[in-house]
């Protein structure tokens, strides 16, 4: 598992049993500036973090 994940305290219960779930953001039609700087740092970050997630053993 993914070093940063375990530092937060985030634990995988069982390998034998993981399910691949496809995510998807949700926004809003309109988007002040901050929510565009937000929505671009958490695509970013997530899809870092996310593409590490299960594949240390598969």
């Amino acid at each position: 598992m993914n070093q940063d994940l375990l530092n937060q305290g985030i634990r995988e219960i069982s390998k034998e049993y993981r399910i691949k779930i496809p995510l998807y953001w949700h926004q809003l039609s309109y988007l002040s500036p901050a929510i565009l700087i937000m929505n671009d740092i958490m695509i970013k970050h997530s899809t870092t973090i996310l593409s590490t997630v299960g594949n240390e053993d598969a």
